[in-house]
């Protein structure tokens, strides 16, 4: 995999379940896991293909709208169907954001089965922002556009640096 795609993978046996996705954005310093935003990630499939992808992002998402073939997955809260999953995948974003001091921006894929389980597919630091689902998240969670809501924090960083 390396060779062909100059990138390092680790292969994962296939989990039943749907989709999910956790997204984070530290608005202000003092934000907690209660701004977790939590949600299916539901397409057409039982999984996001690398066609899917290329079908929603950059130069390849654009050709994807001029062609009339763009279509977001459609996001729904976890919390609505599968609390006891919610309550889960909040408790281990607590987790990493207490033991490794996360306090900015993060994402966190997910499997999520029938029963609750739950199963960590993906962990990001530097989540795709201007994926569809992080803008839905900024518009849910804090009311702003991306962009906006990015220059709020950023700006929250800076005069806490420049208080201290």
């Amino acid at each position: 995999m390396f060779a062909a795609y100059r990138d390092d993978v680790v292969v994962q046996p296939y989990v039943a379940g749907r989709n999910a996705r956790a997204s984070f954005l530290g608005l202000k310093p003092d934000t907690g896991v209660e701004a977790l935003g939590v949600a299916f990630v539901d397409s057409a499939s039982d999984f996001q293909t690398m066609a899917d992808s290329l079908a929603l992002y950059g130069d390849t998402g654009a050709a994807a709208r001029e062609a009339g073939t763009y279509a977001e997955p459609e996001l729904l809260p976890v919390a609505a169907s599968q609390p006891r999953a919610d309550a889960r995948i909040r408790r281990i974003a607590q987790s990493l954001m207490t033991g490794l001091g996360l306090r900015d921006v993060f994402s966190i894929d997910f499997r999520v089965e029938a029963d609750d389980s739950v199963h960590l597919i993906e962990f990001e630091v530097c989540p795709g922002l201007p994926c569809f689902d992080f803008r839905a998240y900024c518009r849910t969670q804090w009311e702003m556009g991306l962009a906006d809501a990015m220059a709020e924090t950023a700006a929250s960083r800076f005069g806490r640096v420049a208080a201290s």
